[in-house]
């Protein structure tokens, strides 16, 4: 089995997402300074839309709460403890309840609709 290898890097100076690598076209700037770069990784899957989804992607579905239909907000990362890809559902998104990515996305139609840094008022970064 081929894992596609791909990262994008959150630029804090510029604060802007930009493609890193893509190990089908190696191709890294020398002269980045990584000291202002939080480097993501490609986990392998896709949202609903068929979008790729990273590490720090905010993904979202519809879930009936007492108050109606309210859109979930649940941010990807990896759990090194597990090596697997999570899918945080916890309320305040501290990655206290969590569950793999994989099963989840099996489970439910989710779409990527942000990611936790160009994002940021969709889950505040207090609660990580």
């Amino acid at each position: 089995m081929n894992r596609e290898l791909k990262f994008k890097a959150w630029d804090s100076y510029k604060k802007e997402m930009i493609d890193l690598i893509s190990f089908d076209t190696i191709c890294i700037n020398p002269d980045l300074d990584f000291a202002n770069y939080e480097v993501l990784q490609f986990t392998g899957f896709k949202d609903s839309q068929g979008k790729d989804i990273y590490e720090g992607d905010i993904l979202s579905d519809e879930v009936m709460t007492d108050e109606g239909l309210k859109m979930s907000l649940q941010q990807v990362f990896l759990d090194d403890n597990k090596g697997c890809w999570m899918l945080d559902f916890s309320h305040s998104q501290n990655k206290s309840a969590s569950d793999m990515l994989y099963s989840q996305l099996l489970a439910y139609d989710y779409k990527i609709i942000g990611n936790i840094y160009e994002n940021s008022k969709l889950i505040s970064h207090d609660k990580m």
